[in-house]
């Protein structure tokens, strides 16, 4: 298994020390950013070190790619303005550890997102679907805090197994 997956750096090397603690394998045999970033998870110790170091913004235009939601929707999540999301998509932005730990959670309810529904039109349909289970709140619009998060995840799961709320 070792061997299945090569070693390489997320970041180019002009970016900040977030670029030498964030790092992704590519598998030979599929080369996707989910991919990638599940195996990432199974080190938790990079993931906490990549979020105190920052995010770079190559990681969140990788993610706007996989889980394509509004400007406001972002900006709302990440607690920002549209206009400071719009400055942080130019350049070499290193988002703030709080901005870095939103944008792994999104990519976490995208992972489990796709895992259930394995297709990213379904996923979008269900999060921005009012839903019996959160009385009729969108799944989308509870993402902006953990417990929301943590809430999505939970029926993201319980659909994944079959259990319908």
């Amino acid at each position: 298994m070792k061997d299945d997956y090569t070693y390489v750096n997320y970041n180019t090397q002009s970016e900040s020390v977030a670029s030498e603690r964030l790092v992704k394998y590519e598998s030979k045999h599929t080369n996707t950013f989910f991919s990638d970033f599940q195996i990432l998870l199974n080190d938790k110790l990079k993931v906490v070190a990549a979020i105190q170091d920052g995010l770079p913004n190559s990681y969140y235009k990788e993610l706007l790619i996989h889980m394509p939601l509004t400007e406001s929707r972002w900006a709302s999540i990440l607690n920002v303005s549209i206009k400071s999301l719009r400055r942080y998509n130019e350049g070499d932005h290193i988002f703030k550890p709080i901005h870095s730990e939103k944008l792994i959670e999104m990519t976490e309810v995208t992972l489990q997102g796709l895992e259930t529904f394995g297709d990213q039109s379904k996923l979008n349909l269900w999060l921005n679907t009012p839903s019996m289970a959160f009385e009729g709140i969108t799944p989308v619009d509870l993402l902006s805090d953990s417990y929301g998060k943590d809430l999505v995840m939970e029926e993201l799961i319980k659909i994944d197994h079959g259990i319908f709320s």
